[in-house]
């Protein structure tokens, strides 16, 4: 299943994702948050926009922008004089460059949480009131916290690299009165060898295709679990061949990518039972090979057929305020 996103909507992205609807009240612009950006994810649902889009450009932002616009200009009027066209995705316009317009994570969030959050509710409805959980490659903790909003009663354990993405993580989650909600600045695959205690649930969204060995990350991932995995991963669009792996990703100097049938087929190899799935397109992704979402639902050396027998049913998203 995809979901194809038009020009008209992806504009619209802005309006529903700071909307937040009935769950949260979107709070002013907040001096705290405003210094901490680039935000990785939009907080609107959780009452704290951190999109910004509202607001004017530093004058050091503007200055910045105006030598990208130059750049942008010059490169445009120089590859079509040597190679023809430049392709859509290296052209930036006047629009994008002098205002401040929603990133490519953030275009991708509104797909991406549809998806996550109904397999999320699947696992927790599948765990007891006091959860433990692990978020790898947590960023700025916005699925952590979700998680958090979604079982009062868990534990949740954020594990993210980035140094400015768990300053923001922990900044949030002050904000909002989370206990029991920390996040550790390490790297993942060095967490998951040397942790002694295993999950409940873990949640890995996006990460996976970053690295250039993921089968030993799903490994790693698997000696920690005790009972669900929420996977997500950008796959590519370009073929459906289940054998299809690069390394490094095209165009890319790191990561890998591979196709949802190659995914599907590594869970099942490491004995992961997978119970639900879903595929969808990132609109904030141009190219077809970065283009694509894999969702997973899986359980740790399971027995079949105890739990979540029908498909997975994703919400109807809802239509710009």
């Amino acid at each position: 299943m995809y979901e194809r996103m038009s020009l008209v909507e992806r504009t619209g992205i802005r309006a529903r994702v700071s909307s937040g609807g009935p769950e949260a009240t979107v709070a002013q612009v907040d001096p705290e948050l405003f210094t901490l950006r680039p935000w990785y994810h939009d907080f609107s649902a959780l009452g704290f926009d951190t999109s910004f889009l509202d607001e004017p450009l530093t004058l050091g932002e503007r200055a910045r922008r105006a030598g990208e616009l130059v750049r942008a200009v010059l490169e445009r009027a120089w590859g079509r004089a040597r190679t023809g066209p430049v392709p859509r995705e290296r052209v930036r316009s006047a629009r994008e460059v002098l205002r401040r317009l929603p990133s490519s994570h953030m275009l991708n969030q509104p797909v991406k949480e549809r998806y996550l959050l109904a397999l999320v509710k699947q696992a927790l409805a599948g765990l007891g009131p006091a959860p433990t959980c692990l978020e790898l490659f947590s960023a700025d903790g916005y699925y952590s916290c979700r998680l958090k909003t979604l079982s009062a009663g868990a534990r949740v354990t954020g594990v993210e690299l980035d140094s400015g993405q768990v300053q923001r993580a922990e900044t949030i989650a002050r904000r909002m009165g989370l206990r029991e909600v920390s996040f550790r600045r390490e790297d993942v695959r060095s967490f998951l060898e040397r942790s002694g205690e295993t999950y409940d649930l873990v949640l890995c969204a996006g990460g996976l295709y970053h690295l250039s060995d993921p089968i030993g990350l799903l490994r790693a991932v698997s000696r920690v679990t005790r009972g669900y995995l929420v996977l997500q991963s950008v796959v590519t669009l370009e073929t459906d061949d289940p054998g299809y792996f690069v390394q490094p990703a095209k165009g890319w100097q790191h990561g890998c990518r591979f196709t949802h049938a190659w995914l599907r087929a590594r869970l099942e190899m490491l004995g992961w039972q997978i119970l639900d799935e879903a595929r969808a397109e990132l609109p904030g992704n141009h190219r077809a090979h970065d283009r694509g979402a894999s969702f997973f639902l899986c359980r740790v050396f399971a027995t079949p057929s105890d739990f979540l027998q029908s498909p997975l049913q994703i919400p109807e998203p809802s239509e710009p305020s």
